[in-house]
């Protein structure tokens, strides 16, 4: 009767063991903790975020994360996004709508178009989208970069 106790025993810590190294092996290797600027929002998946750099010269870049969740629509959408980061950061944010062309961005902190004919542009993932930041609905591992700098159009 012993002998089938310990039999049983030793069977359990053998499956017990074989899980925990099977659960190790299975983790995700490269997996970092990202926080929402409030810090309340963890995600441990880097693809699940937005990338929001701002470029107010030639010097200064200032880079945010923000989670991305399709649950809520309107953090999807670009010129949202950036107000509301530009607000948490206590930064002037300034728009101008232009009907047919959409709302542009025309003052981050205290950088407003036409300061030595420089404007607010947007970049996603390098490339320049022909649409404006209202119009632009961003996709999961984007990054977003915004530039004060003379236009290219």
């Amino acid at each position: 009767m012993k002998k089938k106790i310990i039999s049983l025993v030793i069977l359990l810590l053998l499956i017990l063991s074989a899980t925990i190294i099977w659960q190790a092996k299975n983790k995700p290797a490269n997996t970092t903790e990202l926080y929402a600027l409030n810090n309340n929002v963890k995600d441990t998946a880097p693809s699940s975020i937005v990338q929001v750099n701002f470029k107010f010269d030639n010097d200064t870049t200032f880079s945010l994360q923000y989670p991305y969740s399709s649950a809520d629509e309107r953090t999807l959408n670009l010129l949202y996004l950036t107000e509301k980061l530009a607000q948490e950061q206590n930064w002037e944010f300034s728009t101008q709508n232009y009907d047919e062309l959409g709302t542009l961005v025309t003052q981050i902190k205290d950088k407003v178009n036409g300061q030595e004919q420089k404007y607010w542009q947007y970049k996603i993932n390098q490339k320049t989208p022909l649409v404006s930041a209202n119009n632009y609905i961003l996709q999961v591992g984007d990054v977003v970069d915004w530039e004060f700098r003379i236009s290219e159009l």
